[in-house]
């Protein structure tokens, strides 16, 4: 297991972290999100880690959390000390 992220989202407001959950729930949501095809089972976790910087330029991580319950996603408090997930996929998003 490698180092835990300490999410850093106190950085946005309440609000904005509402919206941002409430927008990435509406895609995982929707019919065919992933770019692979995937086979999802009562209780499978994703967790979501944006990186950005402040206004100080301080890199900064925003982590949602989501759990797949009776064939949706639901949000998820994130643990990053849960030695009880496995990591079966990951990936990465990388925008020029």
């Amino acid at each position: 297991m490698g180092d835990p992220v300490i999410p850093d989202n106190d950085f946005i407001s309440p609000d904005d972290e509402l919206s941002n959950q409430k927008k990435i729930l509406s895609v995982l949501n929707s019919e065919k999100c992933f770019d692979f095809d995937i086979q999802l089972k009562n209780k499978d976790s994703l967790e979501i880690n944006i990186n950005c910087l402040d206004k100080d330029a301080r890199s900064v991580n925003l982590i949602y959390a989501f759990v797949f319950i009776n064939g949706h996603w639901q949000p998820s408090t994130y643990d990053p000390f849960d030695s009880e997930r496995q990591k079966k996929r990951s990936g990465c998003i990388k925008y020029s």
